[in-house]
């Protein structure tokens, strides 16, 4: 087998599916037969056959997975995903402070939302006038590397008009906010798809080593089934 990184990757997924294909077409083995053409061997048992495939398939996945390109890959992968988390979580965020003004939805989870980011003058308007129009203008800055990515610091700026005229501010309001489960399993959901669909790099990972893991355990149930055999 070569070291090249396409051909262990070609390794992990040639040998994956071909585990798969025989538990999935319940393959049986015969229990003589010759090797490398010359030799003969004996009594060829299912669980010596699992047995191997499962040590061949722990052998070339950790030379896929060591690998230095294997390495790059993954540390690419996870660079895209913070960085699509990090724009879902703003575009949350705009989403959040455009329906408060254009549907009068209070945004429970940025911190003192009633007290802080609502001043006077916006109270005054949405009283007198509703809901705003519009949101002609609207900036959400997100502080990024802030642990936990759900709990940081985002900077605002807006601007609304009310039948009664506009008002808006910009710089230097910055407030805190957690979000909430749904939208952290949301965003966790929709940015690992994105990152394991969208990008060559992510397949190279995400496809041999979900492959990997599927054979690896269907080794180990057969291997169970084996043993439970032999009792």
């Amino acid at each position: 087998m070569d070291d090249t990184p396409d051909k262990l990757r070609r390794n992990v997924v040639a040998l994956s599916a071909a585990i798969l294909a025989i538990a999935f077409f319940n393959l049986s083995f015969r229990p003589t037969g010759t090797l490398l053409g010359f030799a003969e061997v004996s009594n060829v048992s299912p669980l010596k056959v699992w047995v191997a495939l499962l040590v061949v398939l722990l052998y070339v996945f950790l030379r896929y997975h060591f690998s230095e390109q294997t390495s790059t890959e993954r540390a690419t992968m996870v660079t895209d995903f913070q960085k699509t988390r990090l724009q879902a979580v703003r575009q949350h965020l705009e989403r959040a402070v455009r329906a408060y003004f254009l549907k009068g939805r209070s945004v429970g989870w940025i911190d003192d939302f009633e007290s802080r980011f609502v001043d006077r003058d916006i109270q005054e308007r949405m009283l007198r006038d509703g809901p705003a129009l519009e949101v002609d203008d609207l900036v959400v800055g997100v502080d990024s590397g802030e642990e936990p990515w759900y709990a940081s610091i985002a900077g605002v700026s807006f601007h609304a008009r009310w039948t009664s005229g506009g008002y808006g501010r910009s710089g230097g309001n910055r407030h805190a906010f957690t979000l909430p489960r749904r939208l952290r399993a949301q965003i966790l959901a929709g940015c690992a798809l994105r990152a394991t669909s969208f990008s060559r790099g992510a397949v190279d990972v995400a496809v041999p080593t979900g492959l990997a893991a599927l054979a690896l355990l269907t080794c180990i149930v057969k291997l169970g089934f084996s043993l439970a055999g032999l009792a």
